[in-house]
Protein backbone atom coordinates (compact mmCIF):
# COMPACT_ATOMS: atom_id res chain seq x y z
CA UNK A 1 0.00 0.00 0.00
CA UNK A 2 3.01 2.67 1.00
CA UNK A 3 4.37 1.48 -2.60
CA UNK A 4 1.29 2.37 -4.41
CA UNK A 5 0.92 5.46 -2.83
CA UNK A 6 4.24 6.44 -3.24
CA UNK A 7 3.65 5.75 -6.88
CA UNK A 8 0.87 8.08 -7.15
CA UNK A 9 1.90 11.01 -5.40
CA UNK A 10 5.30 10.90 -7.38
CA UNK A 11 3.16 10.72 -10.57
CA UNK A 12 0.89 13.69 -9.82
CA UNK A 13 4.08 15.63 -8.21
CA UNK A 14 5.67 15.07 -11.91
CA UNK A 15 2.62 16.35 -13.65
CA UNK A 16 2.38 19.49 -11.48
CA UNK A 17 5.76 20.41 -11.58
CA UNK A 18 5.72 20.22 -15.22
CA UNK A 19 2.34 22.11 -16.11
CA UNK A 20 3.88 24.77 -13.08
CA UNK A 21 6.90 24.67 -15.23
CA UNK A 22 5.00 25.01 -19.17
CA UNK A 23 3.06 27.86 -17.81
CA UNK A 24 6.09 29.57 -16.44
CA UNK A 25 7.31 29.66 -19.78
CA UNK A 26 4.34 30.07 -21.64
CA UNK A 27 3.31 33.06 -19.91
CA UNK A 28 7.00 34.70 -20.37
CA UNK A 29 6.52 33.87 -24.06
CA UNK A 30 3.21 35.31 -24.85
CA UNK A 31 4.02 38.20 -23.20
CA UNK A 32 6.75 38.95 -25.94
CA UNK A 33 4.60 37.93 -28.93
CA UNK A 34 7.34 35.04 -29.97
CA UNK A 35 6.95 33.18 -33.27
CA UNK A 36 4.73 30.04 -32.84
CA UNK A 37 6.97 27.44 -34.41
CA UNK A 38 9.40 28.66 -31.47
CA UNK A 39 7.14 28.69 -29.04
CA UNK A 40 5.64 25.63 -29.43
CA UNK A 41 8.46 22.79 -31.13
CA UNK A 42 11.16 24.03 -28.82
CA UNK A 43 10.03 26.40 -26.05
CA UNK A 44 6.85 24.34 -24.65
CA UNK A 45 7.77 21.09 -26.30
CA UNK A 46 11.38 21.19 -24.25
CA UNK A 47 10.02 21.79 -20.92
CA UNK A 48 7.08 19.18 -21.18
CA UNK A 49 9.97 16.71 -22.03
CA UNK A 50 11.45 17.61 -19.12
CA UNK A 51 9.73 14.95 -17.03
CA UNK A 52 10.64 12.18 -19.64
CA UNK A 53 14.16 12.91 -19.68
CA UNK A 54 14.73 13.61 -15.94
CA UNK A 55 12.81 9.77 -15.20
CA UNK A 56 15.86 7.94 -17.06
CA UNK A 57 18.94 10.73 -16.33
CA UNK A 58 17.69 9.98 -12.88
CA UNK A 59 17.56 6.15 -13.01
CA UNK A 60 21.27 5.94 -14.45
CA UNK A 61 22.22 7.89 -11.71
CA UNK A 62 21.02 5.64 -9.14
CA UNK A 63 23.05 2.93 -11.12
CA UNK A 64 20.86 0.16 -10.25
CA UNK A 65 17.62 0.80 -12.11
CA UNK A 66 18.89 0.35 -15.74
CA UNK A 67 15.92 -1.01 -17.01
CA UNK A 68 13.58 1.42 -15.62
CA UNK A 69 15.67 3.90 -17.34
CA UNK A 70 15.80 2.33 -20.86
CA UNK A 71 11.94 1.64 -20.59
CA UNK A 72 11.42 5.48 -19.72
CA UNK A 73 13.83 6.47 -23.08
CA UNK A 74 11.92 4.29 -25.44
CA UNK A 75 8.19 4.13 -23.54
CA UNK A 76 8.22 8.74 -24.36
CA UNK A 77 8.51 8.85 -27.84
CA UNK A 78 6.50 5.65 -28.15
CA UNK A 79 3.50 6.96 -26.35
CA UNK A 80 3.88 10.61 -27.52
CA UNK A 81 4.01 9.11 -31.41
CA UNK A 82 0.77 7.12 -31.14
CA UNK A 83 -1.55 7.19 -28.01
CA UNK A 84 -1.41 10.97 -27.95
CA UNK A 85 -1.51 11.76 -31.43
CA UNK A 86 -4.84 9.11 -31.82
CA UNK A 87 -6.22 11.02 -28.96
CA UNK A 88 -5.99 14.52 -30.49
CA UNK A 89 -7.35 13.42 -33.81
CA UNK A 90 -10.22 12.05 -31.82
CA UNK A 91 -10.85 15.50 -30.22
CA UNK A 92 -10.53 17.11 -33.30
CA UNK A 93 -13.49 14.15 -35.31
CA UNK A 94 -15.57 15.33 -31.94
CA UNK A 95 -15.40 18.80 -32.89
CA UNK A 96 -14.94 18.96 -36.32
CA UNK A 97 -15.81 15.81 -37.85
CA UNK A 98 -13.29 13.18 -39.65
CA UNK A 99 -13.07 16.13 -42.69
CA UNK A 100 -11.90 18.80 -40.09
CA UNK A 101 -8.85 20.47 -41.20
CA UNK A 102 -6.01 20.90 -38.68
CA UNK A 103 -4.10 24.08 -39.57
CA UNK A 104 -0.46 23.52 -38.94
CA UNK A 105 2.39 25.37 -39.76
CA UNK A 106 3.79 22.86 -42.30
CA UNK A 107 7.31 24.18 -42.58
CA UNK A 108 7.94 24.06 -39.02
CA UNK A 109 6.00 20.59 -38.05
CA UNK A 110 7.76 18.78 -41.35
CA UNK A 111 11.15 20.24 -39.91
CA UNK A 112 10.27 18.73 -36.31
CA UNK A 113 8.90 14.99 -37.83
CA UNK A 114 12.25 15.18 -40.40
CA UNK A 115 14.33 15.74 -37.43
CA UNK A 116 12.76 12.86 -35.52
CA UNK A 117 12.65 10.90 -38.67
CA UNK A 118 16.39 10.80 -39.23
CA UNK A 119 17.57 10.87 -35.23
CA UNK A 120 15.34 8.15 -34.28
CA UNK A 121 16.09 6.24 -37.34
CA UNK A 122 19.65 6.83 -36.83
CA UNK A 123 19.46 5.86 -33.06
CA UNK A 124 17.19 2.46 -34.27
CA UNK A 125 20.22 1.79 -36.83
CA UNK A 126 22.94 2.35 -33.66
CA UNK A 127 21.41 -0.46 -31.28
CA UNK A 128 21.85 -3.00 -34.47
CA UNK A 129 24.98 -2.54 -34.40
CA UNK A 130 28.23 -3.71 -32.54
CA UNK A 131 29.25 -0.44 -30.38
CA UNK A 132 32.14 -2.05 -28.12
CA UNK A 133 34.48 1.56 -27.23
CA UNK A 134 32.18 3.80 -29.70
CA UNK A 135 29.17 3.68 -27.76
CA UNK A 136 29.34 7.11 -26.67
CA UNK A 137 30.34 8.57 -30.12
CA UNK A 138 27.49 7.84 -31.56
CA UNK A 139 25.53 9.65 -29.67
CA UNK A 140 27.02 12.59 -30.99
CA UNK A 141 25.47 13.14 -34.46
CA UNK A 142 22.31 13.22 -32.31
CA UNK A 143 22.96 16.26 -30.28
CA UNK A 144 24.37 18.42 -33.41
CA UNK A 145 20.90 17.43 -35.10
CA UNK A 146 19.10 18.63 -32.90
CA UNK A 147 21.15 21.61 -32.16
CA UNK A 148 20.71 22.27 -35.78
CA UNK A 149 17.42 22.13 -35.25
CA UNK A 150 16.82 24.53 -32.56
CA UNK A 151 19.23 26.96 -34.53
CA UNK A 152 17.61 26.82 -37.38
CA UNK A 153 13.62 27.37 -35.59
CA UNK A 154 15.66 30.47 -34.14
CA UNK A 155 16.46 31.71 -37.35
CA UNK A 156 13.19 31.57 -38.35
CA UNK A 157 11.82 33.17 -34.94
CA UNK A 158 14.41 35.94 -35.26
CA UNK A 159 12.88 36.51 -39.32
CA UNK A 160 9.66 36.85 -37.78
CA UNK A 161 7.50 40.19 -37.64
CA UNK A 162 5.65 39.89 -34.26
CA UNK A 163 2.52 41.29 -33.31
CA UNK A 164 2.21 44.25 -30.56
CA UNK A 165 3.62 43.09 -27.45
CA UNK A 166 1.38 42.27 -23.94
CA UNK A 167 1.63 45.49 -22.06
CA UNK A 168 4.41 44.55 -19.58
CA UNK A 169 3.50 42.92 -16.13
CA UNK A 170 4.94 44.44 -12.67
CA UNK A 171 8.31 43.83 -11.81
CA UNK A 172 6.95 41.23 -9.42
CA UNK A 173 5.71 38.95 -12.05
CA UNK A 174 8.44 38.75 -13.53
CA UNK A 175 10.84 37.94 -10.77
CA UNK A 176 8.24 35.25 -9.75
CA UNK A 177 8.69 33.28 -13.19
CA UNK A 178 12.12 32.21 -12.91
CA UNK A 179 11.44 31.03 -9.65
CA UNK A 180 8.61 29.73 -10.62
CA UNK A 181 10.65 27.36 -13.51
CA UNK A 182 13.51 27.10 -10.53
CA UNK A 183 10.95 25.52 -8.04
CA UNK A 184 8.77 23.44 -10.63
CA UNK A 185 12.55 21.60 -12.01
CA UNK A 186 13.77 21.12 -8.13
CA UNK A 187 10.30 19.14 -7.70
CA UNK A 188 11.03 17.54 -10.88
CA UNK A 189 13.87 15.90 -9.92
CA UNK A 190 12.45 15.15 -6.53
CA UNK A 191 9.82 13.30 -8.00
CA UNK A 192 11.34 11.40 -11.00
CA UNK A 193 14.11 10.01 -7.99
CA UNK A 194 10.75 8.69 -6.15
CA UNK A 195 9.10 7.37 -9.02
CA UNK A 196 12.03 5.19 -10.54
CA UNK A 197 12.22 3.51 -7.05
CA UNK A 198 8.54 3.04 -6.60
CA UNK A 199 8.77 1.33 -10.15
CA UNK A 200 11.42 -1.01 -8.99
CA UNK A 201 9.82 -1.90 -6.04
CA UNK A 202 6.63 -2.68 -7.72
CA UNK A 203 8.52 -4.91 -10.07
CA UNK A 204 9.76 -6.88 -7.35
CA UNK A 205 6.72 -7.12 -5.87
CA UNK A 206 5.16 -8.09 -8.63
CA UNK A 207 7.09 -10.04 -10.50
CA UNK A 208 7.49 -8.00 -13.45
CA UNK A 209 9.24 -6.92 -15.94
CA UNK A 210 10.98 -3.50 -14.89
CA UNK A 211 11.41 -2.81 -18.25
CA UNK A 212 7.54 -3.55 -19.62
CA UNK A 213 6.54 -1.44 -16.31
CA UNK A 214 8.62 1.43 -17.28
CA UNK A 215 7.95 1.53 -20.94
CA UNK A 216 4.36 1.56 -20.62
CA UNK A 217 3.68 3.54 -17.27
CA UNK A 218 5.63 5.82 -16.96
CA UNK A 219 4.92 7.80 -20.22
CA UNK A 220 1.64 7.70 -18.94
CA UNK A 221 2.26 10.41 -16.71
CA UNK A 222 5.13 12.18 -17.72
CA UNK A 223 3.54 12.80 -21.44
CA UNK A 224 0.48 14.19 -19.95
CA UNK A 225 1.37 17.88 -19.61
CA UNK A 226 2.09 17.93 -24.25
CA UNK A 227 -1.67 15.89 -24.40
CA UNK A 228 -3.16 18.24 -22.12
CA UNK A 229 -1.26 21.19 -23.58
CA UNK A 230 -2.76 20.43 -27.25
CA UNK A 231 -5.85 19.48 -26.54
CA UNK A 232 -6.66 22.89 -24.74
CA UNK A 233 -4.95 25.00 -27.63
CA UNK A 234 -6.91 22.47 -29.98
CA UNK A 235 -9.82 23.61 -28.47
CA UNK A 236 -9.21 27.29 -29.19
CA UNK A 237 -7.92 26.84 -32.67
CA UNK A 238 -4.79 27.31 -32.48
CA UNK A 239 -3.33 24.37 -34.26
CA UNK A 240 -0.12 25.02 -35.03
CA UNK A 241 0.87 24.65 -30.96
CA UNK A 242 -1.96 21.77 -30.38
CA UNK A 243 -0.11 19.64 -32.95
CA UNK A 244 3.55 21.73 -33.15
CA UNK A 245 4.03 20.96 -29.17
CA UNK A 246 3.70 17.17 -30.00
CA UNK A 247 6.26 17.29 -33.04
CA UNK A 248 8.63 19.57 -31.33
CA UNK A 249 8.40 17.00 -28.35
CA UNK A 250 9.07 14.31 -30.97
CA UNK A 251 12.20 15.87 -32.48
CA UNK A 252 13.27 16.19 -28.70
CA UNK A 253 12.88 13.04 -28.01
CA UNK A 254 14.13 11.66 -31.01
CA UNK A 255 17.28 13.26 -30.70
CA UNK A 256 18.22 13.97 -26.90
CA UNK A 257 16.54 10.70 -25.51
CA UNK A 258 18.91 8.37 -27.31
CA UNK A 259 21.58 10.30 -26.96
CA UNK A 260 21.58 9.86 -23.16
CA UNK A 261 20.77 5.93 -23.52
CA UNK A 262 23.95 5.72 -26.31
CA UNK A 263 25.76 7.86 -23.38
CA UNK A 264 24.34 5.74 -20.26
CA UNK A 265 22.96 2.49 -20.78
CA UNK A 266 23.90 -0.24 -23.39
CA UNK A 267 22.46 0.25 -26.49
CA UNK A 268 21.32 -2.99 -27.75
CA UNK A 269 17.87 -4.11 -29.44
CA UNK A 270 16.58 -6.81 -28.06
CA UNK A 271 13.09 -8.32 -28.44
CA UNK A 272 11.06 -6.30 -25.94
CA UNK A 273 12.59 -2.66 -27.08
CA UNK A 274 12.96 -3.57 -31.13
CA UNK A 275 8.99 -3.55 -31.78
CA UNK A 276 8.11 -0.69 -29.96
CA UNK A 277 11.06 1.37 -31.19
CA UNK A 278 9.98 0.39 -34.67
CA UNK A 279 6.82 0.63 -34.24
CA UNK A 280 7.21 4.31 -33.19
CA UNK A 281 9.91 5.63 -36.12
CA UNK A 282 6.89 4.38 -37.89
CA UNK A 283 4.22 6.52 -36.22
CA UNK A 284 6.76 9.43 -36.96
CA UNK A 285 7.12 8.45 -40.61
CA UNK A 286 3.40 8.27 -41.49
CA UNK A 287 2.91 11.52 -39.37
CA UNK A 288 5.78 13.28 -42.15
CA UNK A 289 4.31 11.66 -45.04
CA UNK A 290 1.05 12.82 -44.79
CA UNK A 291 -0.44 15.71 -47.55
CA UNK A 292 -0.90 18.65 -45.74
CA UNK A 293 -3.80 20.25 -44.78
CA UNK A 294 -4.07 17.62 -42.14
CA UNK A 295 -7.35 15.98 -41.86
CA UNK A 296 -8.72 14.46 -38.05
CA UNK A 297 -8.70 11.46 -39.09
CA UNK A 298 -4.83 11.69 -40.63
CA UNK A 299 -4.48 11.49 -36.67
CA UNK A 300 -5.63 7.83 -35.98
CA UNK A 301 -3.44 5.18 -37.12
CA UNK A 302 -0.72 5.86 -35.03
CA UNK A 303 -3.03 4.79 -32.50
CA UNK A 304 -4.00 1.80 -33.61
CA UNK A 305 -0.31 0.94 -33.41
CA UNK A 306 -0.46 1.19 -29.53
CA UNK A 307 -3.58 -0.43 -29.18
CA UNK A 308 -2.59 -3.55 -31.19
CA UNK A 309 0.96 -3.81 -29.33
CA UNK A 310 -0.97 -4.03 -26.00
CA UNK A 311 -2.97 -6.07 -27.45
CA UNK A 312 -0.17 -8.88 -28.36
CA UNK A 313 2.16 -8.19 -25.39
CA UNK A 314 -1.36 -9.69 -23.37
CA UNK A 315 -2.06 -12.50 -25.67
CA UNK A 316 1.13 -13.46 -25.37
CA UNK A 317 1.82 -13.22 -21.39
Amino acid sequence: MTTLVGLCLSLLAIVLAALLFTAAIETWVAQRGVYPGWAASIIAAVATALPETLVPVVALVDGRQRAVALGALLGAPWMLSTLSLALLGIAALWQRGGAGIIAVDARQQRQDLAVFVLGYGYALLASLLPLPGFQGLYAAPLLALYAWHVFSTWRRAAAHVAPAAAPSPPPRTLMRLPLQALLALVLLIGAAHVLVQTLAALARAWSLSALLLSLLLVPIATELPEKLNSLIWLRRRQDSLALGNISGALAFQGCVLPAIGLLGLPWRATSATLWPALLTWSAGLWLYALPRPLRAWHLLPPGLLYVGYIAVRGLSA
